[in-house]
């Protein structure tokens, strides 16, 4: 077969986004066809004769291709058939409708799963230890749900990212704890028919499937804790970053210390910027010093390095004069406290792992429903909780 019998474009063009007709054209038969990878494919300079389209508009058109993998441009030798079309035999060819389901039928259980995995903030963020945590889960059960797991950091640029979605094909998109800014990449990669699954997150508005902690129920678990100890007077630290986990773990704070019947915003309460990377002993070493706290709950583990330096300037030692209990698995702990094991409210990590394989196969198997799921925390007990020896 010549390269010129590969392909017959489709007449009439539409007048509008001809160059997206072509390419939707040239996609679907490539996905449908599924020559091999570097087989000749047609020129430019042909495209536009068959097309009856300009040289630019076809260029465009071909542009993208190259960069959804679908076409290679090799300098001094010509156009050839890209590596997404082989591929492609994975997946149903292209259609106008974004929300394609995926493959069904008795043996897509047998299937095995390539399930690309996102990972952590841009900035960095909790990757190491929320990402971790996540990944022991979803490798433990990857056996069982024939999963073959792909790591993406999105410490690249999204375009990298785009690109490696686009060429390798995953059937499953996993965004573990998104940044917005992941929105467009979620969006396009959904176009694509590739379902994607988030944790750490509540971008319920969107209609994907999120797994999240229960975050005001364990501020709650860590105020009872903390009351059972005798404490009263039991400060609040947490990030002033615009997301619902935040919030949540002050609400059920709040809701922990109304319900003991004590004050929750009697100077208690103290927001740090995390971004500004520098320990800041403004309001938080005010509040240690106006209210002389018994007991702090930090809300966020990255605080521990803001909490750390004001009680090393005070000379408070935890937990002799101050009790402590943190949310997450943060490694920051150990290299303040590191003769402690600081008393920590912990993330249901392993568990959205495993619950993210379960719903990778749903989804390979057309099963999957679009559903918020909420799993509690835990409070692991270490040696920074000490009874209170004065009631306040």
């Amino acid at each position: 077969m010549s390269k010129t019998e590969i392909f017959t474009v489709s007449h009439p063009l539409p007048s509008r986004k001809a160059y997206e007709a072509l390419r939707r054209q040239i996609a679907d038969f490539l996905a449908r066809t599924q020559p091999a990878s570097g087989t000749p494919f047609l020129s430019d300079h042909e495209l536009a004769r068959a097309s009856g389209l300009a040289r630019n508009t076809v260029r465009r058109s071909v542009d993208l291709l190259v960069k959804d993998g679908w076409i290679e441009r090799r300098h001094g030798k010509g156009t050839f058939v890209g590596p997404r079309a082989a591929l492609q035999s994975r997946r149903p060819a292209m259609t106008d409708d974004p929300a394609r389901k995926a493959p069904r039928g008795p043996n897509a259980s047998q299937q095995i799963i390539r399930l690309a995995v996102l990972l952590g903030y841009p900035a960095g963020g909790r990757t190491s230890w929320y990402s971790m945590g996540v990944l022991r889960g979803l490798e433990e059960a990857a056996v069982q749900e024939r999963i073959v797991i792909e790591l993406y950091n999105f410490g690249a640029s999204a375009e990298h990212v785009r690109q490696r979605l686009d060429q390798s094909l995953p059937d499953v998109l996993a965004c573990l704890s998104p940044h917005p800014q992941w929105a467009m990449l979620i969006t396009e990669t959904r176009a694509r028919g590739i379902p994607v699954l988030l944790t750490g997150t509540r971008l319920s508005a969107i209609g994907l499937p999120v797994i999240n902690e229960d975050g005001a129920a364990g501020a709650e678990l860590a105020v009872r804790h903390l009351l059972d100890h005798g404490h009263r007077r039991i400060a609040f630290v947490q990030d002033t970053v615009p997301v619902p986990w935040a919030f949540d773990r002050f609400y059920g704070f709040v809701r922990a210390m109304q319900a003991a019947g004590l004050d929750p915003d009697d100077g208690l309460n103290v927001w740090v910027r995390q971004e500004d990377n520098q320990p800041d002993d403004g309001r938080l070493g005010r509040m240690l010093d106006r209210v002389r706290p018994t007991a702090v709950l930090l809300g966020s583990g990255g605080l521990i390095r803001f909490l750390g330096p004001a009680l090393s300037k005070r000379g408070l030692r935890v937990p002799e004069d101050l009790s402590l209990i943190s949310f997450d698995q943060a490694a920051q702990h150990t290299h303040w406290l590191p003769d402690k094991q600081v008393t920590i409210i912990a993330l249901p990590l392993e568990e959205m792992g495993r619950l993210l394989a379960r719903q990778a196969r749903e989804a390979v198997e057309g099963r999957l429903k679009t559903q918020s799921i909420v799993l509690p925390c835990a409070l692991q007990p270490g040696n920074t909780v000490q009874t209170c020896a004065t009631q306040p």
